[in-house]
């Protein structure tokens, strides 16, 4: 019959045999049939990938790497979680456990840091977003500033020469779609349109205003559309994200 023979001693004198360049405070415990190890990948961040490996060497025999096993394993492992833990379905690969050392390996695979890419971990951090503003008709040109995570804000000022209106907004945004390199914004809120003109019998007026923002790797570009006095009036940015 199968049966696992594993003492608390054994647990404890399991310590000083797992090692790793990166990997520290290394936690061993039975719970019934299986074996869980707690381990830590030291100074990693959410924008790195570790190709994680757990060996064991049953009985004084060589160290071969063991297959049932779930959890924080395999590679594509992200860096920065405070503690990891994998578990091992000992029976379904050995009948009996006298003794046993085991080998907890993290290897470096990618580091997004390096590159300037988001990793999985966090996917997009950019999220102040600066576009230059062109609409028609006027046509009018000016700025629109937006802090965007999940949800966010943004507020535009544009303006044209003569008698063209000065057009503001200010808008509530939501984040739809984020990726590690691309992200997609819909944003609503109000629009305000100042007449410059000294005979216009309205001066000021506003509207609702809509759009979306799509940002591609650190550009991103934006629509967006409201109405004046009957007059639409349609907005696009080419904008920069910090």
């Amino acid at each position: 019959m199968k049966r696992i023979i594993i003492s608390l001693i054994f647990l404890i004198g399991l310590l000083p045999f797992i090692q790793s360049q990166t990997v520290d405070s290394i936690k061993v415990e039975k719970a019934g049939d299986f074996i869980k190890i707690r381990y830590k990948i030291i100074n990693s961040t959410p924008d790195q990938i570790f190709r994680v490996k757990v060996l064991c060497s049953l009985n004084g025999g060589m160290n071969t790497e063991i297959r049932s096993i779930t959890g924080d394993v395999g590679e594509m492992v992200a860096g920065g979680k405070p503690e990891y833990w994998v578990v091992w379905d000992v029976l379904k690969d050995v009948d009996e456990i006298k003794s046993a050392e085991f080998i907890v390996r993290a290897e470096l695979v990618k580091d997004n840091s390096l590159s300037g890419k988001v990793g999985p971990g966090t996917l997009s951090k950019r999220r102040l977003h600066i576009y230059f503003i062109g609409s028609g008709p006027g046509p009018n040109f000016g700025i629109k500033v937006g802090y965007m995570g999940s949800w966010g804000g943004s507020a535009m000022f544009t303006k044209g020469a003569g008698s063209n209106p000065i057009i503001g907004s200010f808008d509530l945004t939501k984040r739809i779609v984020n990726t590690i390199n691309f992200q997609l914004h819909l944003f609503v809120g109000i629009g305000l349109g100042i007449k410059s003109d000294p005979f216009a019998t309205q001066k000021i007026s506003n509207s609702p205003e809509f759009g979306l923002s799509v940002s591609i790797y650190r550009f991103a570009f934006s629509f967006s559309y409201c109405s004046f006095q009957s007059i639409g009036h349609e907005f696009i940015g080419l904008g920069y994200r910090f």
